[in-house]
This record gives C-alpha cells, structure tokens and sequence, in this order.
C-alpha cells in the first residue's frame, strides 16, 4: 500500500531482451538518447517508446556526476573481479558500472543491531540508543532471507543518525556539504542521492536493472530484486504480515529528505520506477555507491 505523497514518477516500458548478467563488475553502454530523463511540466502518458521522464517543473536532468568523484578506488574494492569486501563484517557483495557510476549489485546486509553508539547524550534519542529496531529481514524475516536479499533499514538506521549530531533530527538530514555521506555504507562508499539514482535511470533501461526472476532481464548487473516494503514491524510478526506489507516492489534508499517525517525513496517494480516520499518508519533497501 502506497501512502504519502507522490513528487514526480520515473515511467518507463520494459524491453525485450535475452541477455546475460555478468557474475562481476559488468559496464552498461549508454543507451540511445530516446531512454534520457527529460524534464517535463505536464503529466505522465504511458508510451511503448522507453523515454524516461520526471513529471515536475522544479526538477532538472542531473549531471553525469552529482558529487566529485575521487581517482582512487577504496581499498575493499577488487576492480578485477568487480567484488567489494565489506571490513566490518568480512560479506562479499558483487558490483557492476554502469556509466561511470560502480554501484554495489546485492542489496546491503550489514547487521546494525549491535553497533556501538558514539553519542554521549542521551538527549537524541530518550535512553535508547541502539539500532535493533532500525533494522529487519524482509519476506519469513529470517537470517536466510537477509542472506539472499539483503537487509532492509529505517532511515535512522541507514543513516546511522544516532551517531551523527549533523544529520540526527534535521531536515534535510544530510545536507550537500556533507556528501557523499557514508552513513551504514562500507568505507569508501555511500548512500546514494536521488541525482546518482536519476543518472542510474539515464544510462540504462529499467527492465535492464530488474532481476530475471522478478519480470526483468538484468542485462545491467544490476539485479534489483522484487522483495516487498512494510511501513512497521509489529513485534512478533514476520515482515510479509506487517502493516503496509506490499509484494509488487522494492523501496530503495537515498539521503535526500523531503520534512520532518517522511522521506523520499526509489519505489522500484517490475517495469515502473518514482520517486516517492515515505515515512521515515519504512525499511529500506540500501544500494551503495563507490565515492
């Protein structure tokens, strides 16, 4: 179930195609300028051409780059065989560049239940300043279904904002001058904006980034899976039986905050993709993308 406001959608037809997802870093070709974002006014229509457009007079077409990309590649990077180590955990993720971006081709599975506060003052968040309810398993919500298709996380825990005095409460949580901002991130990595997510949609097709198994054909690498969203997790149930439990799409991260309770994500299906804002309570896919 869709709540909040919609501010502009990311319509696109999927097409055909039988290629194969490469196991590493896989390079996408920029597609043909018919599959740019063009910024438009009027209302979205439904097209069998793949143009991607933003129904919004406030939003413009993003750069190749929203932030300065640094020439050194982090060290938990193997640009070889395209896989990223995660130091904190010792998990392996595969990656894939598309364009110039190197994005992480798994959803983030790092466990924060136990990660410790480096905030003092308890002023921030009561006498709780732990992240086991920022974080949860999507479908049975077993540590197997972490395994397969990452976790899912608040936006205090994506953020970590229980540790940052710059983001925690504030709005927008994570202001320009301090991106690209790691936030649950590995080490030379982070949480991306929703202008590296528009420059994602504008050098790839959409079913180009969808998982076979979920409709697409993940010619990109990128390998989005269709694993459901829930706004809340009622203590004791599974988060296919959650408040809100809708199995159609995935509901990605980004660090663009729209007010003080809500939050915009990349709502993601099988062949339709907006930016839409959401409570700041629902759990998140975290794609990370390399600084």
């Amino acid at each position: 179930m869709k709540k909040n406001f919609p501010l502009f959608s990311l319509l696109l037809t999927a097409l055909s195609s039988c290629s194969d997802s490469s196991t590493s870093a896989t390079e996408v070709s920029e597609p043909s300028s018919s599959s740019k974002i063009e910024a438009s006014s009027s209302s979205i229509e439904s097209s069998s051409s793949s143009s991607l457009k933003i129904s919004s007079s406030e939003q413009q077409t993003s750069s190749s780059s929203s932030n300065a990309k640094s020439d050194l590649q982090p060290t938990n990077y193997n640009p070889d065989t395209g896989l990223l180590t995660d130091e904190r955990d010792g998990n392996v993720y595969k990656t894939v560049k598309i364009g110039n971006q190197i994005w992480m081709a798994e959803n983030l599975n790092f466990d924060i239940k136990d990660y410790p506060s480096t905030i003092t003052s308890r002023d921030f968040y009561g006498n709780d300043t732990r992240y086991e309810k920022e974080a949860i398993c999507p479908k049975k919500s077993t540590e197997d279904d972490c395994e397969k298709y990452g976790r899912l996380y608040t936006q205090k825990g994506f953020l970590l904002s229980l540790n940052d005095k710059r983001v925690f409460g504030h709005f927008p949580a994570v202001p320009d001058s301090i991106q690209p901002y790691q936030g649950i991130c590995p080490s030379g990595w982070h949480v991306p904006n929703f202008d590296e997510w528009q420059t994602l949609f504008s050098n790839v097709y959409l079913n180009e980034l969808v998982a076979t198994e979920d409709g697409g054909n993940n010619k990109s690498g990128f390998n989005s899976k269709i694993i459901g969203f829930a706004f809340n997790k009622t203590e004791g149930n599974i988060y296919e039986k959650t408040f809100g439990y809708d199995s159609t799409l995935t509901v990605y991260a980004t660090v663009t905050e729209a007010t003080a309770n809500d939050i915009e994500g990349i709502w993601l299906e099988a062949n339709h993709a907006q930016v839409q804002l959401a409570s700041k309570e629902l759990f998140f896919a975290v794609r990370c993308l390399m600084n």
